[in-house]
């Protein structure tokens, strides 16, 4: 279902029903329903909806299995920085089409403890209710996971 819909993607953008499935706020996959009290809402639906942003997501999507392919055969960065920043209910609220949530849930925990034996050096920040999408609408998720990048730049300055 999810490559489905993937495929299906561009066309869905360039014959506006990306526009009108964003501005419904009852999206599938890839997308979030955007807060109407959202600043700038308009702006950031007309963003969601261009074929340039369906485009972008269909070659992500794409390319996911060569990415994945390439951590898999990663096992140490030795002392390089990891930081990691996790959600804790990722898929028990938005499950993947098809999919078992609890099941999938305990998969993306183990893989987010393994992300943390990758390197010597890692942190982890733990947001209980992020999503991808609340780093755009939550200003304080924002501003945690801003931290966190500067706090990394720091670091290796």
């Amino acid at each position: 279902l999810v490559d489905t819909f993937y495929d299906i993607l561009p066309t869905m953008a360039r014959i506006g029903l990306v526009r009108l499935l964003v501005s419904s706020e009852t999206l599938p996959l890839p997308f979030f329903p955007v807060p109407a009290d959202f600043p700038n809402r308009n702006a950031l639906i007309a963003s969601f909806s261009t074929n340039a942003h369906s485009d972008s997501v269909v070659a992500e999507w794409n390319a996911f299995p060569q990415s994945a392919e390439v951590v898999n055969e990663i096992n140490d960065l030795g002392h390089l920085p990891v930081r990691l920043i996790t959600a804790l209910h990722t898929y028990a609220e938005q499950p993947l089409p098809g999919q078992d949530a609890e099941e999938t849930t305990q998969i993306w925990r183990t893989l987010q403890r393994d992300l943390l034996r990758v390197s010597t050096d890692t942190k982890q920040t733990v947001l209980a209710d992020a999503t991808h999408f609340s780093l755009l609408v939550n200003p304080n998720h924002a501003m945690i996971v801003s931290k966190v990048i500067q706090e990394l730049v720091e670091e290796l300055s």
